[in-house]
Parts: structure tokens; C-alpha cells; sequence
């Protein structure tokens, strides 16, 4: 996509429902997704909400006891990979301009990105997807995205296997995936957080899974707390992979980008 277009569409206070948004620090930033165009998808275990790497529990009726199924934990915790981005919201009215936009969460520029010294990057959503399709057997790995939910009311942590076909992991997964997957304690809610999961029923591997993002990479935005002295470093690996670099000033009321 042409600069000049992709700044337009980033300017424009509409919400684009293909941008997705990627905020890391600076080291992994430039090691590994402008270096070696591949974005990490980390283990379950590792996410920051406690309530998401709680062990999960089981029953088997309603007047049954509760217990935990060790494997289906471990396939949970150790072998589902998860990307997470932001996402643009829709506009309210009498706000700051553009604070919907993915790009524009102060608190992940702080919390992720180093500071406001590291990365957002930009990516598309349709082909990020599709790649990932492409490249995993449907027989042993499960793909699921969507948008999370933000809730305060009571997390659901105990499932119920009322058949035969709950006892297969692929199927309780599929029947509990927004418990299980996208939906967090709301004090989360202003991340608009979309995600990505990669499950793997072969129990290959307790690895971050690495996805190359070279056809789904559209820009990276930087912001003025960024450190000059590498910026040549930065511009060589933009120019190298063709990959549009913007600047984000948050200016004394309205942020902008350039």
C-alpha cells in the first residue's frame, strides 16, 4: 500500500476493521520483527491477566464433583501460542480526535513499548490470517481469533462435559472458546484488544511459535520519545524490507501522525 494512502487511512477518525496493531519494545522490535520479519506468538502461561493462566476445572453433570483435567491444562498453558493487538474503536463524540485509533493507546506505548521508545507496528489483518491458515494443518492445530471481551462479573473456570464428544479437547475448546480465550477483567478494556491463538493438539512444541508477517507487514510507527541514535540503524531495516516508518507526536491536546 502506498504511503501517502496508508497515512490517510491512519489519520481518518472511521475505525478499519483490517489494521491490526502490534506494540513491543525496541529490542524485539529490531532483532526480530524488522530484522527477520516474524512476529512471536507466546505461550498461554505467560499472559499478564491471572485470571486468563488459572488452571481450568471440570464436571461432568451439575450434582457432580468438580476436578482438573491435568492434560487439558497443559495443552491449554504449554502448546496454545497467542498474539495480541489492538484494534480501532469507534469514534465518541466530544472526545480528542483519533483516540480510538489502535495506534493511540498511551498506556501500551508505556506498558509494552518500552516508554514510548519502542514500536507499534502496523499490520493486515485478512493476510496475517491468511498465512497463518496456510501454514498449519487443520488436523492438528486449532486457529482461533476474535475481538475480547471486557467483563467484571464472575470469570467462568469450571466447564461441564455433559456428552461423550466433550471428552475430545479440540471439541470443549471449540464449545468454550470466548471463555477461554477472549474475554479478560475490564480493567483491560481500553487495550481493544484482538487476538490470535494457535493451539497444537500434536503437543509438538513448548516454544513462542514464530509467523513470518513479510506479505502482512504494512508500516511501524515510532514515537518522539525515540532514541536518534538508531535511527539510521532503523531506516536501514525499513528501506531493506519496504516498510513505511511513521512518527507519532501526542502535541500539547491532539496527537498526530506523521
Amino acid at each position: 500500500m502506498n504511503r501517502d494512502i496508508l497515512l490517510n487511512i491512519l489519520r481518518n477518525e472511521a475505525a478499519d476493521k483490517n489494521f491490526l496493531f502490534h506494540y513491543t519494545n525496541f529490542k524485539t522490535g529490531l532483532e526480530c520483527i524488522l530484522n527477520k520479519l516474524e512476529l512471536k506468538f507466546g505461550l498461554m502461561k505467560n499472559l499478564d491477566d491471572p485470571f486468563e493462566t488459572n488452571d481450568k476445572f471440570f464436571k461432568l453433570n451439575d450434582k457432580s464433583n468438580i476436578f482438573k483435567d491435568k492434560e487439558f491444562n497443559k495443552l491449554i498453558k504449554n502448546y496454545t501460542k497467542i498474539a495480541c493487538f489492538s484494534i480501532d474503536t469507534k469514534q465518541k463524540k466530544n472526545l480528542i480526535p483519533l483516540l480510538n485509533k489502535g495506534y493511540l493507546r498511551s498506556r501500551m506505548w508505556s506498558h509494552y513499548a518500552d516508554r514510548h521508545k519502542g514500536f507499534c507496528f502496523i499490520l493486515d489483518k485478512e493476510k496475517l490470517l491468511r498465512t497463518i491458515n496456510e501454514k498449519f494443518n487443520k488436523n492438528d492445530f486449532l486457529i482461533l481469533n476474535n475481538n475480547v471481551k471486557y467483563s467484571d462479573s464472575y470469570k467462568k473456570s469450571t466447564f461441564t462435559k455433559n456428552n461423550l464428544t466433550d471428552f475430545f479437547p479440540k471439541n470443549i475448546i471449540k464449545k468454550y472458546k470466548n471463555e477461554l480465550f477472549f474475554s479478560k477483567i475490564s480493567d483491560f478494556n481500553n487495550e481493544n484488544e484482538f487476538r490470535i491463538c494457535i493451539i497444537d493438539f500434536k503437543l509438538n512444541d513448548q516454544n513462542d511459535l514464530l509467523i513470518n508477517i513479510r506479505d502482512s507487514i504494512l508500516g511501524v510507527i515510532i514515537s518522539k520519545q525515540f532514541n536518534e541514535v538508531y535511527l539510521p540503524s532503523l531506516k536501514e531495516l525499513i528501506n531493506k524490507n519496504n516498510v513505511h516508518l511513521f512518527e507519532l507526536d501526542w502535541g500539547e491536546y491532539i496527537p498526530s501522525l506523521l
